[in-house]
């Protein structure tokens, strides 16, 4: 499953905080959250103008596992909703201040139409934020063939 990512608008920093993040400082900016392993990146449209400013909180995966093991009787929507929770938890950051959600998974299952939605609602994130699922069953093989 490839990591969710919560997006929201916020006034958050416009300069990078980090130095890790310098070479990108242009135009991707970071800033600690609540937790020392947690950054929010944002890119600013028009500065200084909030509303436009988008920021990724950060992201979560769950551990691997083969198929058919550990997983087994879980669908994608739970497992996405597992990591949703695990997020907030490592971020504390507040359900109502999220706007939109993003999530990946290796195949779109046939019973969840999208499943970053349902999992957020079910999850607990309020039901009018918005959300799409990105499958993407072959990252590597896509890498060697684009060299990116």
């Amino acid at each position: 499953m490839i990591s969710p990512r919560l997006l929201l608008r916020s006034p958050l920093s416009t300069r990078c905080t980090s130095a890790a993040s310098a070479a990108a400082a242009r135009s991707v900016s970071a800033h600690p959250l609540s937790t020392p392993t947690s950054r929010a990146f944002s890119t600013v449209d028009q500065p200084g103008d909030p509303s436009r400013t988008v920021v990724v909180v950060d992201g979560v995966r769950l551990p691997f596992a083969m198929a058919s093991t550990i997983y087994e009787d879980q669908l994608a929507v739970d497992l996405q909703r597992l990591a949703y929770q695990g997020l907030i938890t490592k971020t504390a950051l507040d359900k109502s201040d999220v706007d939109y959600v993003l999530a990946g998974t290796v195949i779109q299952e046939v019973r969840t139409s999208n499943i970053a939605r349902e999992a957020a609602i079910n999850a607990g994130f309020p039901s009018n934020i918005g959300a799409h699922t990105v499958a993407m069953v072959s990252r590597g093989m896509t890498i060697l063939q684009t060299n990116r």
